[in-house]
């Protein structure tokens, strides 16, 4: 902000910055054509924008509240391995 330079191009920079580091990472993994973007973090809404565009995917829709779709998972291999 000391160049004056305006919040929203400092937060989209930032956003860039992130998707790139997570992009690669993702990259090397492998990403597939449905690809879901979960936890807390997939509702920033500018970071979402930043790493689809990055990778060139859409996400998935997640039907319940990302945040919680991670321990949603977790709670059903729990029960399917436990009986």
């Amino acid at each position: 902000m000391a160049s004056r330079e305006e919040k929203e191009n400092i937060a989209a920079g930032l956003h860039l910055g992130i998707a790139k580091r997570v992009g690669n990472l993702a990259k090397r993994l492998g990403i597939k054509e449905s690809v879901g973007f979960v936890g807390g973090v997939a509702k920033n809404k500018g970071l979402r924008d930043a790493l689809e565009s990055f990778l060139g995917v859409i996400f998935a829709p997640i039907g319940e509240d990302p945040q919680i779709t991670g321990a949603l998972g977790a709670a059903v291999l729990a029960k399917e391995m436990n009986g």
